[in-house]
């Protein structure tokens, strides 16, 4: 007698209305692709969920928060971490969710940062900032033989440098300071020629470049001025100082004073007494020096030219940095209410709500706005800016009709440049109705370009993966309700699955098996409750659309808080005219439960309308192999499906049917 397989991974019926053929979507289920009770695939329940903690409110967004390796939640009007109030959140809608190295930030029409050390910020202009002055010392040396210096640093080439110099002898003599300020340093100059025995300086000058890492050099010339030539007959001086007074005009090697005291005769009066103890001759030779026409201009001469005594040069070279009072200018940039936040490279970027305009926070601040160029336009369409991501270096600007890319640059007066070669001509639906998704993005596509369809993002374009029911159901949905869509997504075990809340439904796309499914929450139509899943370590946590508690994915149970759920399986119609059908056997597995567990199953021959439901027991305690089998089905008259529905709180899966026929 033969035996017909019957595949379970996907049904298919007609509509009442039109007669149009559909997808009849399993319910609660999720179809694995692998060898199971030799058919090349199974069905397996959709896991549970368990309360696990009671908080303020629904759920408002989720993100998880790679510093502190949780989730983030917003619920009703608290900020979450770890099942802990972290702060207070205004409003009721969704919000949109970011982090960075060292805060949480939440956007819900004005952007608060949640620091991890406690405080709470906003994102605001930079104020007008004074910075203090000061004065420093930064050298103090005393006279280098070699050569004076000042090695300059990235610290001392700020503000203004002042030299002072304090000349100085070895034997203690010294002399007023002398101050040379920055504009000065290339210009020459000289102390007054002081008292007798006072050292002094000439010719005083600073060389070199202010710049960090060059050296600034230090020349003068220094006289000790221990003794001075002056005019005994004038003066009165005693015989002695005179004596020293003419030892010291001859000797000096300078060709133009011998010449002009050989002029006045007096060489051959020094030979005659060269130790100048003859007193008479001492006053002759200053007298006749006096006398003589050239005599001042000799003696200014000889004291103006009295040579550098730098052996004697103990000067103490002193270095100031001075620094003013300076102001940096604040911003006054207005971005108005804010919408979608990401981060990328150590800067928030979020949109300004309404616009197509994109603002970018400060690398040194992440709570400051850009000082230089903090505001870019996705000016493609003048369609708005719906929501940011970033992918790789990319900022990703989504809008109703379009989907911009802008790379980072790394410059900071163009911090981010548009990337027309990546331009996708397809906007998204609503502000959530996007996600991360397979290295990419999924989305569900605007009604501004014609049929709405759920896609992943390619370079340039974008391919969908819903199917042709599945856009039937989303063409119900007028523009309103389309962009109250979201999309999130949630992995475990070999599942990649993309899940989208719509008003009515919650629909589920499975990355691996390339398949659609349903989940809802009770008995009846209604939508999943759970949202805005998060995997936490081993745990995978969520929210919930209605009551302020947080939930736990659950594996060994497919209740939904403690409620049974119906699942629901859906064979494809088969060909089988006037053909005798014998029974039917379920190849199924269950777990241990305390209760029978009943299996109802009808059968349809159109897709439309289904029989009468006809229970079997596929669980009950302590019996392991019962073997689920549907007697007597009956002539076929031309072909026939089967719904398969179960309403149980313990794990199933269904992996093959089988029916003998005639």
């Amino acid at each position: 007698m033969p035996v017909v397989s019957l595949p379970i991974s996907k049904g298919e019926g007609r509509s009442s209305k039109n007669l149009d053929y559909t997808d009849n979507l399993p319910v609660n289920m999720l179809t694995v692709i692998s060898q199971a009770d030799e058919a090349p695939g199974f069905m397996r329940f959709f896991p549970g969920l368990k309360k696990s903690l009671d908080v303020g409110g629904a759920s408002r967004g989720v993100d998880y928060n790679v510093v502190k390796g949780d989730c983030y939640r917003v619920m009703g009007r608290k900020l979450y971490l770890e099942g802990k109030e972290v702060g207070d959140v205004s409003g009721g809608s969704r919000v949109f969710m970011a982090n960075s190295r060292t805060s949480q930030a939440v956007s819900n029409g004005d952007i608060s940062l949640y620091a991890y050390d406690g405080k709470i910020k906003k994102i605001e202009n930079w104020p007008d900032e004074v910075e203090k002055g000061f004065t420093k010392t930064i050298a103090s040396q005393v006279h280098n033989i070699v050569g004076d210096s000042l090695k300059l640093t990235p610290e001392t080439v700020t503000g203004d440098l002042t030299l002072t110099l304090y000349p100085a002898t070895k034997s203690g003599k010294k002399n007023g300071n002398m101050v040379v300020e920055e504009d000065d340093w290339q210009t020459p100059q000289s102390q007054q020629k002081p008292e007798l025995g006072t050292p002094y300086v000439k010719n005083l000058r600073v060389t070199g470049i202010k710049a960090s890492g060059l050296t600034i050099y230090v020349e003068y010339d220094f006289y000790s001025n221990n003794e001075e030539v002056t005019n005994p007959v004038q003066s009165g001086t005693n015989t002695a100082d005179q004596a020293k007074a003419l030892k010291t005009l001859w000797g000096k090697a300078d060709p133009e004073l011998e010449e002009a005291i050989i002029a006045l005769g007096n060489v051959q009066r020094y030979e005659d007494d060269p130790t100048l103890t003859n007193v008479s001759l001492i006053n002759s030779m200053w007298a006749e020096l006096d006398d003589a026409a050239t005599g001042p201009e000799i003696i200014k001469l000889i004291n103006d030219n009295r040579g550098p005594d730098n052996d004697l040069d103990a000067s103490r070279l002193e270095w100031v940095q001075k620094v003013d009072d300076f102001t940096i200018n604040g911003t006054s940039y207005d971005w108005g209410e804010t919408g979608d936040i990401c981060r990328l490279r150590g800067r928030y970027i979020f949109a300004q709500a309404g616009t197509d305009t994109i603002w970018v926070t400060s690398i040194e601040d992440e709570s400051k706005i850009d000082r230089i160029a903090p505001a870019y336009r996705a000016e493609y369409m003048p369609d708005g800016i719906k929501a940011v991501r970033t992918w790789r270096d990319f900022v990703v600007c989504f809008g109703s009709s379009t989907v911009e890319f802008f790379r980072l640059t790394g410059v900071a007066e163009n911090l981010l440049q548009s990337q027309p070669a990546y331009l996708i001509e397809t906007g998204i639906s609503g502000s959530f109705a996007v996600t991360e998704y397979m290295d990419s993005f999924a989305f569900v596509t605007s009604p501004a370009k014609g049929m709405v369809t759920i896609s992943i993002m390619g370079q340039g374009s974008h391919t969908p993966i819903s199917t042709r029911y599945i856009n039937q159901i989303l063409a119900k949905y007028d523009p309103s309700h389309l962009s109250e869509i979201i999309l999130e997504k949630l992995s475990f075990d070999s599942h990649e699955l993309l899940i989208c809340h719509l008003p009515n439904e919650t629909l589920v796309f499975d990355a691996t098996s390339k398949l659609w499914s349903v989940i809802k929450t009770g008995l009846d139509a209604g939508t999943h409750r759970a949202i805005d899943y998060c995997k936490t370590g081993s745990n995978i946590t969520c929210g919930d659309k209605l009551e302020g508690f947080i939930g736990d994915l659950t594996f060994d149970s497919c209740s939904q808080y403690g409620e049974q759920q119906e699942i629901e399986l859906y064979t494809p119609l088969v060909n089988a005219p006037n053909t005798l059908a014998f029974d039917m056997e379920i190849v199924s597995g269950t777990g241990v439960s305390s209760n029978a567990t009943r299996l109802l199953i009808s059968s349809t021959e159109d897709g439309i309308i289904y029989g009468n439901e006809t229970p079997l027991i596929i669980n009950e305690p302590k019996l392991w192999l019962l073997r689920p089998i549907l007697r007597n089905i009956g002539r076929i008259r031309n072909r026939i499906g089967f719904k398969l529905r179960v309403v149980t709180d313990t794990p199933a899966t269904l992996s093959k049917l089988t029916m003998r026929v005639e």
